[in-house]
């Protein structure tokens, strides 16, 4: 190995571009299977994650996008039925979201999308390869989100 840096703008390219045709895929299939789009179902995903009483901030910065995105996507979803929004006895700040059965099964179908579109992505990728990339790139963005 040399001391030599390694080329971070091809990597930044390669993942911008990976993360936008997967995204894209992700995206058509959420849409014409389930009526939904990607942000939709990463918002309800995140709900599913952090249970009940969060701050949108939080889900937000879980999802590297805005509050005001994540409070667009929750007015959606509770008039869609998704969701459930009760304001918090312990924080006006925080709300009490749940997903409702519906949105249980939207997650659900999402998560099995995904995993149908990882297993092609994955299919001729070395599982041993994959887990250092995903760990290397876990590092990276642990670093950014520190600063």
């Amino acid at each position: 190995m040399t001391d030599e840096a390694p080329e971070f703008g091809s990597f930044w390219f390669a993942t911008q571009k990976l993360v936008s045709l997967m995204e894209r895929v992700v995206a058509r299939r959420l849409r014409a299977e389930l009526g939904i789009g990607s942000m939709h179902y990463r918002v309800l995903s995140a709900v599913q994650v952090r249970g009940n009483g969060f701050n949108q901030r939080d889900v937000a910065d879980m999802l590297g996008t805005t509050s005001a995105t994540v409070s667009r996507q929750i007015e959606s979803a509770t008039n869609e039925g998704h969701l459930t929004v009760e304001v918090s006895t312990t924080s006006r700040r925080e709300n009490n979201v749940r997903l409702t059965a519906t949105g249980i099964d939207l997650v659900a179908r999402g998560d099995a999308i995904i995993a149908e579109e990882s297993e092609m992505i994955l299919a001729g990728v070395d599982r041993a390869d994959f887990t250092v990339a995903a760990d290397t790139v876990q590092t990276m963005l642990d670093t950014i989100t520190r600063t």
